[in-house]
């Protein structure tokens, strides 16, 4: 039988809540900026500030009772989601949302790193616009669109 200082409490509860929504909102306004452009679904958005701080409360629960981590195992895998994502960063950020959750209720410290390090890594890439393709831009794109339309006339 777990001892009365190893039950969570009803404050830890809150703290790793309100940090798991705290670390997780910037990871929000990131997702939104940086695909402006392309549009977004509200959803996603509201998932990455929900998930997380759910997740952040059960880590609470569950840290000190390896039955109850059993338990939630069983749950989660009956659970499926309906919810296509149509882009793959959409998925790593709820991979690290979930991160930031368990961290929350786990080590609050930690859920800040995560946060910080992923949102200035999204910004990085978004800001450099890495991995495009150079060949579809600029000078090169002109010619070669001059030349299809010549070949097709």
């Amino acid at each position: 039988m777990p001892s009365v200082m190893a039950r969570p409490t009803a404050v830890a509860t809150v703290v790793a809540m309100l940090t798991a929504f705290v670390t997780a909102l910037p990871v929000a306004w990131i997702y939104t900026m940086t695909r402006r452009k392309k549009g977004f679904q509200q959803s996603v958005v509201q998932t990455y500030l929900i998930l997380p701080v759910v997740a952040a409360a059960i880590v609470v629960m569950v840290k000190t009772s390896l039955a109850l981590a059993f338990s939630l195992g069983g749950i989660v895998a009956a659970v499926r989601f309906r919810t296509s994502l149509d882009d793959s960063k959409d998925a790593a950020g709820i991979f690290v949302v979930i991160g930031i959750g368990m961290a929350a209720g786990v080590a609050p410290e930690v859920a800040w790193v995560i946060s910080i390090g992923f949102n200035v890594l999204m910004v990085g890439l978004w800001a450099s616009d890495f991995g495009k393709p150079a060949a579809l831009e600029g000078k090169m794109a002109e010619r070669k669109l001059e030349r299809a339309l010549a070949t097709a006339n």
